[in-house]
């Protein structure tokens, strides 16, 4: 098992110590209907809540790299666990609305504060879920520039979160969904590429699928080449050159 961040990236996050019980293990097995996948990255999860993962290195750093571009601007975390990949949000700049029933359990709501602590009064915590949590933040807070969907991952769930991030995103907008390698949550990305958005999937443990609009950027991302030689489902196929 190793770590891998794209060379592409110039800026290298280290978030250690905000999260000190953060843990790293063996690489997980996916399998999606014939496909089978080992993960050759590290498994990274905070020891006191095992076993859900945090995006792995190299995804936490293309959601920096594209949040950064929104830096001041607004936006929608749909499911945030113990707050590792809003960390990375919070550092690219952006303003913040984070919506996740875990939220309601005290020890992990306490745990986000506590990893969050350096950015008081850039975000906002929720316990309601998605999709009347977003809708309800989308009219208070929005527009969203940027939204991150790591949530419910099985049918409908996925598409109802991007139809109601969508609702409220701005003309210049994206909404990037983890583990685009499970099929519902690559539908959410679907959905909105059938509404009009433009879709762009990144070759990385659990696949990034980002929708977009507007006039924004694309982070250039190569791929570690361990990523590169596992096979795909086929409604990946089309969407990840290799």
């Amino acid at each position: 098992m190793h770590d891998y961040i794209s060379p592409t990236f110039t800026t290298i996050l280290d978030p250690s110590k905000a999260f000190p019980y953060r843990h790293a293990g063996e690489g997980r097995a996916t399998v999606i209907g014939d496909v089978w996948r080992k993960d050759p990255h590290n498994w990274e999860y905070d020891e006191r809540w095992p076993p859900t993962g945090f995006v792995n290195k190299d995804e936490a750093h293309i959601l920096y790299h594209l949040a950064h571009q929104f830096r001041g601007k607004a936006a929608l975390e749909v499911g945030c666990h113990v707050g590792f990949s809003a960390w990375h949000l919070l550092k690219a700049g952006v303003n913040l609305s984070i919506c996740d029933p875990i939220l309601f359990v005290p020890e992990i709501r306490e745990a986000v504060v506590d990893a969050l602590a350096e950015f008081k009064g850039q975000y906002r915590l929720t316990g309601f879920p998605s999709p009347q949590a977003a809708i309800e933040l989308g009219e208070n807070y929005g527009p969203w520039s940027f939204v991150f969907i790591d949530a419910l991952h099985h049918t409908p769930h996925p598409v109802i979160d991007a139809a109601a991030a969508a609702k409220h995103c701005a003309a210049d907008a994206m909404i990037v969904f983890h583990d685009a390698i499970i099929p519902a949550v690559f539908e959410g990305a679907g959905f909105l590429n059938l509404c009009g958005w433009k879709l762009k999937v990144y070759d990385t443990s659990q696949m990034l699928a980002v929708a977009y609009r507007g006039n924004v950027t694309l982070v250039d991302h190569i791929p570690d080449d361990a990523i590169g030689a596992l096979p795909l489902p086929n409604y990946l196929v089309p969407h990840v050159p290799r």
